[in-house]
């Protein structure tokens, strides 16, 4: 553990408040859940991802969706990625995930883009897409709410998105999103 040199009483109601400063590197804003961990010595708090909590199933969507399309698969929750597979950037495992992509969840619009010359892809960390010329971002939606999505991307231009990948992304969103009812 940090120490953050930061002190904060309980209140009456067994209540705490969590620093601004905090709340902000963690990305937690108000009305998100967060989970409560017990160590020998203290007590973890960690933003809720629901994705993250199921037991290697997004993991192995990711693997299931990378052997029957060839392309690199993340899946998301709200804002960091939470599983990847295939020939792609593991480094943006546990990062946020850009404004367009988080506004794109949010939003619940599906991304189909397809290299083309003069069109940028869509950032996938700061970046210009770590060179995927294909991407397409599906939206896991659960009671009317973005709650994660399914990123599948190439660095091939030939390897383009087609309606195959586009059902069977869809149909793993379904199955992920079936998990949070």
């Amino acid at each position: 553990m940090k120490a953050t040199g930061i002190v904060r009483r309980i209140d009456v109601l067994g209540r705490v408040v969590i620093p601004k400063e905090i709340r902000k590197i963690f990305n937690v804003s108000e009305g998100d859940p967060v989970e409560i961990f017990t160590e020998k010595d203290g007590i973890i708090l960690r933003k809720y991802s629901p994705l993250s909590n199921m037991d290697g199933l997004a993991d192995e969507m990711a693997y299931a969706l990378f052997s029957k399309t060839g392309k690199c698969v993340y899946i998301t929750d709200k804002d960091t990625y939470v599983s990847a597979s295939g020939n792609c950037v593991k480094d943006l495992l546990g990062r946020r995930l850009t404004s367009k992509l988080i506004r794109l969840i949010a939003d619940r619009q599906t991304l189909i883009n397809n290299f083309e010359v003069g069109k940028t892809t869509v950032p996938l960390d700061g970046e210009e897409g770590f060179g995927y010329c294909n991407q397409l971002v599906i939206p896991i939606v659960c009671k009317d709410e973005g709650v994660g999505s399914i990123i599948l991307c190439s660095r091939d231009k030939s390897e383009q998105i087609t309606l195959k990948d586009v059902d069977l992304a869809e149909l793993a969103c379904s199955v992920l999103a079936g998990r949070f009812r």
